[in-house]
């Protein structure tokens, strides 16, 4: 009886069963099946056997074990990156690919990040909740929301009410002002009477009214591709995407409450005291980790306490024979509060002040001005 051949993705036809091929075709076999026989019986052909006999590891398969070796450390190290960032570290480590290999090895193995697994799609994959779920089922299948930078959202097919709490004509209506003095209220105090802004805020209280409708308790929810596009990429890249007739912009920032909050609304940019671009080009979030790792390397850190303050796993027997003493963190605390006085006065230097609060003090403070 003939056999299929045995296809397997990404591979040849056959290709996992040459091996057995080759221990029935050795001389030593309790039953020796010459290899033309055995090919045959499986619908093999030859010229590929004798191929892969010849090599049985290719160098472009060596290549891609390594490839694969080093993504797989970035993943392990941060399960939260997705392809492009397990890139970035795969290039640091000394395997360079191009995007698309990188992406198709971590498809093809399952490492997807922690904050976006990728569901599967197709005839095989597996059926999920209806789209529109019956009204008598939306309060028993509703899920919480889930607090991300600040905001709360719910995830794809869960659905909600829309914007709860007050509104900015809800405080207007019970001030009995218009909304554009509720505005002024907010943004520019300084031009409304101070009656009709004592009032404006006793309504602003007792309604509980949080600028731009984020409320704890109950709040609209961002769908994935929204909180990708407005929140999560301007978080690691400062900039805000091209959205006609706006063209990409820096993401304006409040200095209070530290460490910042996103200037949002009318007249934002005008409001900012700052922004989230990098003060060095190419910065990163991540780089800075990869630059701290570099400076915990000058001060001669001990591996075992680089590996804790970085959050890394070391499994080896070295580790387990390794521990953190007082001196080492005493040590690299004067080496880092070092680091820390030096980059104040590089930052002097280029300004003395600063419209965050707290970097304003430490700069007070350091140039020899009392704090106010």
């Amino acid at each position: 009886m003939r056999a299929a051949g045995v296809s397997v993705a990404g591979e040849p036809s056959g290709k996992m069963m040459y091996p057995l091929v080759r221990e029935l075709a050795i001389a030593g076999a309790p039953h020796r099946v010459p290899v033309a026989v055995t090919c045959r019986a499986l619908g093999l052909a030859r010229q590929p056997y004798h191929r892969w006999f010849a090599c049985p590891v290719t160098d472009a398969e060596l290549t891609e074990a390594y490839r694969a070796n080093a993504l797989f450390d970035a993943h392990r190290d941060d399960p939260g990156f997705g392809h492009r960032f397990l890139l970035d570290k795969a290039r640091t480590a000394g395997e360079a690919m191009a995007e698309r290999t990188a992406r198709r090895i971590c498809r093809d193995n399952g490492w997807w990040s922690t904050f976006g697994k990728r569901r599967s799609r197709g005839k095989n994959a597996k059926a999920g909740p209806p789209r529109r779920p019956a009204a008598a089922d939306l309060h028993s299948r509703r899920a919480e929301p889930v607090v991300a930078h600040g905001h709360h959202r719910r995830d794809r097919g869960e659905r909600t009410s829309g914007h709860q709490g007050a509104k900015l004509v809800d405080v207007a209506r019970r001030a009995s002002v218009s909304t554009g003095t509720v505005s002024n209220v907010l943004n520019h105090p300084e031009r409304v009477a101070e009656a009709t802004r004592e009032k404006v805020e006793q309504a602003i209280a007792g309604l509980r009214f949080v600028r731009g409708g984020v409320v704890p308790e109950h709040a609209a929810h961002w769908r994935r591709n929204g909180f990708a596009t407005w929140l999560f990429t301007p978080a690691v890249s400062g900039w805000y995407p091209k959205k006609a007739p706006q063209e990409p912009r820096p993401v304006p920032l409040l200095g209070e409450p530290w460490p910042g909050v996103p200037a949002r609304g009318r007249g934002a940019s005008d409001r900012a005291d700052a922004c989230w671009l990098p003060i060095a080009k190419g910065l990163t979030p991540h780089g800075l980790r990869h630059t701290h790792r570099t400076m915990m390397e000058d001060l001669g850190t001990e591996k075992v306490l680089m590996d804790g303050r970085m959050g890394h796993i070391d499994g080896s027997v070295s580790a387990r024979y390794a521990h953190v003493t007082p001196r080492m963190c005493r040590r690299l605390m004067v080496g880092l509060t070092e680091e820390w006085e030096s980059a104040l006065d590089a930052r002097m230097v280029i300004c003395p002040t600063s419209p965050v609060s707290v970097l304003d003090e430490l700069l007070r403070v350091r140039g020899g001005v009392s704090p106010q």
